[in-house]
């Protein structure tokens, strides 16, 4: 008898296992999402909640299923929009063609930038021609002129790296009033700044390595520890305890002059990330007074890296795309106008390219609001996303390039954003951009290639402008209430020290200023250039002459042009 029970035990033991591992070797399903089709591969997944619908990559036929669980970074709405079902003529005359430049941007995008501070942004890319040598050119600055062309006023005679190179950004990292650019050659970052306020920036000031390897993006300039010094972060390859180098992010602050920069941060990514490249999403998405910035990894991995201390950064959130190559990435600030900033992850898989947009949810919490799942283009390594205010309602659009395609969205509701245009048959983007070239406060949208004829290789960018009398509305100027936005300070009240957040929708000179409740002025924090994006500063209750000031009520006032923006603070001792 006891041999018959152990003989049952172990047959149920068995039958146990074995459905365990029929499980195991099925997708992972849960009460919300549902698998409606499986093939070759590729699961199309339903959201029983919202009846949104999104393709899934779950390995080769004969794989084990993806690792990545149904309810990761799964938008609660996902537009599928295929590039080659669309019918374009209802976008066509959107946009019309401004004029050419003979720029790309290798792998990235194009930099749009005023160094020479004559309120017209300059065009900044490289330039190639001919196929054999490998890569002949220069770093070039075009500039838009009032007869209608564009003109060549920067040639740089030294050629960027193949892949990589180019200007990555523009600021004034120094606060010096003199405007820098900052170049990628070959495996080192140089700068060059504005000899004076009314020249390019054409002269060489610093340059630095990246680390062991090269990076092709990725870079961002602010305060990011708010100690009143600039830093610049980028991606560079750290090694671990043990020497072996992998993905990180190394930020390294001004200090000094043109030349005093040091390594202040070094954050490696885990141990188990894949290749990191790409751009950032930076500023204060959480709400919680620390800046934070976002970035990802060729397996689809995304990290969130915020500060904690002076000169001192932590991982504070870690999530996984439901796709590769996790790179593009930007945040714009309000878009949908529901008083939270986005920020939005982009990767790419096959040929589908996600763009996923995020809201805070709580300190350190983060939630998938909407996504839009581009299919029909190329999952190419060069596709990119950018942000600019095309129309003037004074919020920004974004584009992405998905390969033989450049699509431009339009926020028209609360976590709601459709197409507003398309350029199909783009042959190998090359470098996009979205900034004002012409100097009436509107975004262009420039889209360079490297196409190749009988003479060899060569470069042209297109730049494309909105007509809104297609579309029936007025023209605006970039002057309506969104266009600046001042966030309560943290915290409030406070005794000692609180933190001032603000967001710019471009780039402009800004005041910052703190009144007493007399209207009388007690100190201004800032009176300066700043570029778009959001910014901080912290203050310690002293005024003008440095003294400190009595407990009460204050208000904070930012100025930029014509528009001001005013909130209460709150000191008590």
């Amino acid at each position: 008898m006891q041999r018959i029970y152990y003989t049952i035990f172990l047959l149920s033991l068995f039958l146990l296992v074995l459905l365990y591992a029929q499980q195991e070797s099925q997708p992972q399903t849960n009460s919300r999402y549902e698998i409606v089709e499986q093939t070759g591969g590729l699961a199309t997944i339903r959201d029983k909640y919202t009846g949104s619908q999104w393709v899934k990559y779950l390995g080769r036929p004969g794989e084990q299923p993806s690792a990545h669980p149904l309810d990761t970074l799964y938008a609660d709405t996902t537009v599928v929009i295929n590039v080659w079902e669309i019918d374009t003529t209802q976008y066509a005359n959107r946009f019309y063609l401004m004029g050419t430049v003979p720029l790309a941007g290798f792998s990235q995008p194009l930099l749009i930038f005023d160094s020479n501070q004559n309120g017209i942004n300059e065009i900044i890319g490289a330039h190639k021609k001919d196929i054999w040598p490998p890569f002949t050119g220069q770093n070039r600055f075009y500039e838009y002129q009032k007869g209608g062309y564009f003109d060549s006023v920067v040639v740089f005679q030294e050629p960027p790296a193949v892949k990589g190179g180019g200007a990555k950004l523009g600021s004034d990292i120094d606060k010096d009033g003199l405007r820098e650019v900052f170049f990628s050659f070959g495996d080192s970052l140089r700068i060059y700044e504005a000899p004076d306020s009314s020249q390019y920036a054409t002269e060489f000031r610093f340059s630095f390595a990246r680390g062991n390897g090269t990076v092709t993006a990725g870079y961002g300039v602010g305060d990011f520890d708010e100690d009143e010094q600039n830093e610049i972060l980028y991606i560079a390859r750290i090694p671990d305890s043990m020497g072996v180098f992998g993905p990180g992010s190394e930020i390294r602050e001004h200090v000094f002059n043109d030349t005093g920069y040091i390594k202040t941060a070094s954050i490696r990514y885990p141990s188990n990330a894949g290749d990191a490249f790409g751009n950032y999403a930076i500023g204060d998405i959480d709400l919680d007074g620390k800046m934070e910035f976002f970035t990802g990894e060729v397996f689809g991995k995304v990290f969130g890296i915020e500060n904690v201390a002076n000169d001192s950064f932590a991982f504070h959130w870690q999530a996984q795309l439901p796709t590769h190559h996790a790179y593009y990435h930007f945040s714009a600030g309000d878009l949908d106008g529901d008083g939270l900033p986005e920020f939005f992850l982009g990767g790419a898989q096959s040929n589908h390219n996600l763009v996923t947009a995020l809201e805070t949810k709580g300190n350190d919490l983060y939630h998938p609001t909407w996504a839009v799942d581009i299919v029909g283009g190329n999952m190419l390594y060069n596709h990119q996303v950018v942000h600019g205010d095309i129309d003037g309602d004074g919020v920004d659009e974004f584009t992405v390039d998905v390969g033989g395609a450049v699509l431009t969205f339009k926020a028209v509701g609360d976590n709601d954003y459709e197409l507003f245009w398309i350029k199909r048959g783009i042959s190998w983007a090359d470098g996009i951009a979205m900034g004002d070239v012409d100097g009436d406060g509107l975004s262009e949208i420039i889209i360079a290639i490297t196409p190749i004829n009988n003479f060899g290789l060569f470069t042209k960018a297109y730049v494309y402008k909105f007509d809104s009398t297609v579309l029936g509305i007025p023209v605006q100027k970039p002057s309506t209430p969104h266009t600046i936005a001042l966030y309560p300070n943290y915290p409030n009240p406070f005794n000692s020290i609180t933190t001032i957040r603000y967001q710019l929708y471009k780039a402009q000179h800004i005041k910052l200023i703190i009144y007493n409740i007399l209207g009388k002025e007690v100190i201004t924090l800032i009176d300066d250039w700043q570029t778009a994006g959001i910014h901080s500063i912290k203050w310690d209750g002293i005024n003008q002459i440095e003294k400190e000031v009595s407990s009460g009520i204050y208000f904070v006032q930012l100025k930029a042009g014509e528009q001001q923006r005013e909130q209460k603070i709150v000191l008590t001792k």
